[in-house]
């Protein structure tokens, strides 16, 4: 299982390591874009541009020297850390770059 940290529009994929009840400890991941994957197309308008075709394909890897976080379900029934960011679970890791930011 992975819980993914959701940063506005950016995604970034955690470990789960011990799970109990309602709290969850979690291990960063390092994710590596793939070399196939292509680079975004930047066309002019808004503040700098506009990236266009962001295929994104991420080598995932566990990363043992990470700090373990700490995360809890609220009784809204949203993941949290102690910082406020908010997690998502799921069994699959998902890492997304928003490159218009």
């Amino acid at each position: 299982m992975y819980a993914m940290r959701m940063l506005y529009s950016d995604i970034i994929p955690h470990t789960i390591i011990k799970e109990t009840g309602k709290k969850i400890r979690i291990l960063h991941v390092q994710a590596c874009r793939c070399e196939q994957t292509k680079a975004p197309t930047i066309t002019p308008g808004g503040f700098a541009g506009h990236a266009r075709n962001h295929e994104q394909r991420w080598d995932i890897q566990d990363d043992p020297q990470a700090a373990v976080i700490k995360i809890r379900q609220h009784k809204d029934g949203r993941w949290m850390d102690a910082n406020g960011n908010h997690y998502v679970l799921d069994a699959t890791p998902v890492k997304f770059y928003d490159y218009n930011f």
